[in-house]
């Protein structure tokens, strides 16, 4: 069996108080003889006085413990003005405790002493688990914290001891008040411990480099001292910003935070809680409200759901960094109350404000040294029967000035001028946070106005570099429309951004028959830049291949095996509609089409004499997908006076207006027939005027290209 019992109790007297709590943990006790305590007090009571009545009260027991900047338990819930004692009785885990003096300036060999003097107790035995309640101030907490590791082997939890300022910090072992101490206490046997810690603080901001660093002092980060660093990030401030600590990241990726705790202000260094390795990437944090209670219920919910089946806890230690206090403000109760909520409602829980943490990251590591952590333990032998005890009614005790209302109201205004006292130090600190809030946003403000400016000039200068490769695209494409015997032809492209991945072109073929001329209308799949450059090679490769002569098949083949090696795996590819136009030699008629189509839309042969559409539909697969694809050419005979051929780009027919409707195919062939009669050139006009109508001052959604021969 492993109960614990607690008393807790707040008071302007430490006789007052000290007996409160010893008369609670008495009633719990219901006779049992604790085996060992932890002591946790604020540090305005006479702490040799409440030592000694507590040893008189539980004479030779066990007791370790220290100041702290508030404490919490089932007992009385948070209180930043009380005394908080948790004892332990077990006829199954025994326990042993040790101090270890001069860890200012030995932290290892203080971790060692006090290791062996816990240990001692119980020789035979290998430790369970241990807790501990150094001081932190003047040392380096990471090196004591490794050291209680390796020296204890067990894991080892804790906190280190706090006050109301770095002068009344204490450390409590037996009935001796010590400082610059590390009391620990061991528990020995089927004593087993689960934990979670909850680290809520999140990094913003670039990694920067340590650039150099002399023990907890670091001197320069990114080029600047520590202490200009923090207020070019932050804006001016005063006090050394606590809430907003380092991430130092360690080479897996995970960081360990470290909260700045003196600023110098003459050689420009900070003082952090633990050393910064020099070299070392870091990132300053940031932390809210939401995001520490939001944090600790999750790390509270995996932590039940992980416990074995055949553990049950026995009691709770918590112990929570002064700075979340700081941040929560009126909501730090809601740590304590999400425990509460998580945890059997019978369990002891008792735990304490801290000015750094100790826990292992994960099961089966050593102890670290934590900064604005939550660590919450579940202990005991497992099986659960100590939290079943019935909770006696303790009756508190009636102070002895009760009857003096004199006296009484003395009392009260000292518990009150506490009070405001402490109201006015969380004042001061919320002012300091305002002031660093304040610099956050006029450093935020004078960032955006840079960034704006910048933005502005990268604007102009994209604007200008746009403009220009749009005079380049426009000069690619025809200046103007072929003069050949029998055809009158004429063709547009409309870009919806300043560049687009629509073309069409006129080319003339060597060796072909006299008065043939090659239309060429494209489509890039998407458009703007990357369309652009894309229409361009394609362009450039088809006009270099054209002017070597050949078929209208082989240079569609060859434009594709160039294209594919640039295109391949991107998504990108070309659809072409390749029509060769060529008179008769004598002249007698009209001619013949010859056409490769690559995936493009057909081209449309509207004829008059009929009023129907013939659409030259058969071809192959878009350009730069397969690089060895054998396109088939097709021709057309039946060319006669009057026929018009159009040539466009899905930029028409898939314009919408503003009821969603399309333009579509339908449309476009309706304009053609009743234009017929008129010149290529008012027929590309036409059916352009009216896209422009249909979509009714909507933008464009994608490029459109419109090429019309009309036989003549």
């Amino acid at each position: 069996m492993f109960r614990a019992v607690i008393g807790q109790a707040q008071c302007v007297e430490t006789e007052c108080a000290a007996g409160n709590v010893i008369r609670q943990c008495r009633a719990r006790l219901a006779g049992a003889v604790p085996g060992a305590g932890v002591l946790f007090s604020s540090t305005g009571f006479d702490l040799p006085q409440l030592l000694d009545m507590t040893a008189q009260s539980f004479p030779g027991m066990p007791l370790v413990g220290c100041t702290t900047a508030g404490q919490f338990s089932t007992a009385l819930g948070p209180s930043f003005d009380s005394i908080c004692l948790m004892l332990f009785v077990s006829d199954t885990v025994r326990f042993g405790a040790g101090l270890g003096r001069n860890a200012l300036a030995d932290p290892e060999g203080a971790a060692s002493e006090a290791a062996a003097m816990a240990r001692a107790a119980w020789p035979e035995e290998a430790a369970s688990l241990a807790f501990a309640f150094p001081e932190a101030m003047g040392l380096a907490p990471g090196r004591l914290v490794a050291g209680l590791s390796a020296s204890l082997r067990c894991p080892v939890f804790g906190g280190f001891a706090a006050g109301e300022g770095r002068d009344d910090v204490r450390q409590f072992f037996g009935s001796e008040v010590v400082r610059g101490g590390v009391p620990v206490l061991c528990l020995f046997g089927p004593a087993r411990a689960y934990f979670a810690v909850s680290n809520s603080w999140r990094p913003v901001g670039r990694r920067v480099r340590v650039d150099a660093v002399d023990g907890p002092r670091v001197l320069r980060i990114d080029g600047k001292t520590a202490v200009d660093f923090y207020r070019d990030t932050l804006g001016p401030h005063g006090l050394p910003a606590t809430e907003m600590p380092l991430a130092v990241f360690a080479d897996d990726g995970r960081f360990a935070i470290r909260g700045p705790l003196d600023y110098d202000e003459e050689g420009g260094g900070i003082v952090f809680s633990d050393v910064v390795p020099e070299g070392a990437q870091v990132r300053i944090t940031e932390a809210t409200r939401e995001g520490i209670i939001g944090d600790v219920d999750r790390s509270l919910k995996e932590l039940v759901r992980a416990l074995p089946a055949d553990f049950i806890p026995d009691a709770a230690l918590a112990f929570s960094c002064s700075t979340r206090r700081y941040i929560l403000g009126q909501r730090s109760r809601e740590e304590f109350e999400l425990m509460r909520g998580h945890f059997p409602p019978e369990l002891p829980i008792a735990g304490f404000h801290a000015y750094g943490e100790i826990s292992p990251l994960i099961p089966g590591d050593p102890a670290r040294f934590h900064n604005c952590t939550l660590v919450t333990v579940l202990f005991g032998d497992g099986k659960g029967e100590g939290a079943a005890f019935p909770e006696p009614t303790v009756e508190l005790p009636v102070p002895e000035c009760a009857e003096d209302a004199m006296a009484m109201k003395d009392r009260e205004i000292r518990f009150l001028k506490k009070q405001c006292a402490r109201s006015e130090q969380l004042v001061t600190r919320l002012e300091h946070l305002r002031d660093i809030g304040s610099g956050l946003q006029g450093r935020m403000n004078k960032e955006l106005r840079d960034a704006n400016l910048i933005i502005k000039e990268k604007n102009r200068l994209l604007r200008e570099a746009l403009a220009l490769a749009e005079e380049v695209q426009l000069r690619l494409l025809p200046r103007d429309n072929p003069a050949v015997p029998g055809f009158d032809i004429a063709g547009k492209s409309i870009y919806c951004d300043e560049t687009g991945g629509d073309y069409y072109d006129y080319l003339a073929v060597p060796g072909a028959g006299p008065g043939s001329v090659a239309i060429v209308v494209g489509d890039v799949s998407g458009h703007g830049v990357a369309s652009a450059l894309l229409m361009t090679t394609a362009r450039a490769l088809l006009r270099m291949r054209a002017s070597m002569g050949g078929g209208p098949a082989c240079h569609v083949e060859d434009l594709n095996r160039l294209l594919t090696q640039d295109t391949a795996e991107t998504g990108r590819f070309v659809t072409l509609f390749y029509l060769s136009m060529e008179p008769s030699p004598d002249g007698s008629q009209p001619g013949r089409m010859r056409w490769v189509r690559a995936g493009h839309d057909p081209a449309l042969v509207y004829d008059p004499r009929t009023g129907g559409f013939l659409e030259l539909s058969e071809g192959g697969v878009p350009l730069g997908i397969i690089g060895e694809v054998a396109y088939e050419e097709f021709v057309f005979e039946g060319m006669v006076g009057g026929q018009v051929v159009a040539l466009g780009t899905d930029g028409i027919w898939e314009a919408r207006n503003r009821n969603g409707e399309m333009f579509g195919k339908k449309r476009l062939r309706r304009i053609i027939s009743e234009h017929a009669d008129l010149p290529a050139r008012k027929i590309v006009g036409a059916v352009l005027e009216e896209l422009e109508a249909f979509r009714r001052g909507l933008p464009a959604e994608d490029d459109v290209t419109l090429v019309v021969v009309k036989v003549l």
